[in-house]
């Protein structure tokens, strides 16, 4: 029923109630697994004959997606935004442990965020917003250690950059009217220092406080 529809029809059904904010890879000029040219060309014009919907793109020799996708946003008269970035395999390429293999023509997942926050905070009504982290996963199934542990800690800068706006007396929220989920959908299994490489011993030392000293946060 075009009726019930109306407000949008993805690959895997209707998108009740439309979206105001998305942002992500899958740009067609690095993969088309996920978006056609035709869609990116469509959001463009959109984006050029409406002062409200803004349209903020991956393009190459540009190393500031980061900020021009918060200058989109900062428009008071925004209220919607699409960012569309790309990457190998269609996804923003991998942050690694030591801060490197990122690349700066994409935006990092805070500043997504940060973005995201800047248009959905001017809806009086509230908003809910997911922010994932979703490269850990693909990570994780690759038992890529660098990967993984480079994801997690780009994940805990938006967990951050949520804080600090929720912080920010110049929001609309603080802690009394904000609710705040951090969580994880599942585990892959049984990391090692990489791919193929495994211990040459069995783990079967006991849970002990010896061996929860061990531990260390990163």
């Amino acid at each position: 029923d075009p009726a019930t529809t109306s407000a949008g029809t993805g690959g895997h059904g209707p998108t009740l109630p439309a979206l105001d904010v998305i942002i992500g890879g899958g740009h067609p000029g690095w993969n088309t697994s996920y978006l056609s040219m035709a869609m990116r060309n469509e959001l463009e014009a959109e984006s050029n004959a409406a002062q409200t919907f803004a349209f903020v793109e991956r393009v190459v020799g540009l190393d500031n997606g980061g900020t021009r996708l918060q200058n989109a946003a900062l428009d008071s008269k925004v209220t919607g935004l699409v960012g569309l970035f790309g990457g190998a395999d269609g996804q923003i390429d991998y942050r690694l442990a030591n801060n490197s293999g990122h690349n700066p023509e994409n935006p990092t997942l805070a500043q997504m965020t940060t973005a995201a926050l800047t248009v959905l905070e001017r809806d009086y009504q509230g908003f809910t917003l997911m922010i994932e982290g979703g490269a850990v996963d693909w990570a994780a199934h690759a038992n890529n250690l660098d990967q993984a542990i480079g994801e997690m800690i780009g994940f805990n800068d938006a967990v951050q950059s949520v804080i600090n706006w929720v912080d920010d007396a110049s929001t609309p929220a603080d802690w009394t009217n904000t609710l705040f989920i951090v969580t994880g959908d599942h585990e892959t299994g049984y990391l090692t220092a990489g791919p193929g490489i495994f211990p040459s011993v069995a783990f079967t030392m006991p849970i002990t406080a010896a061996t929860l000293a061990q531990e260390k946060p990163v």
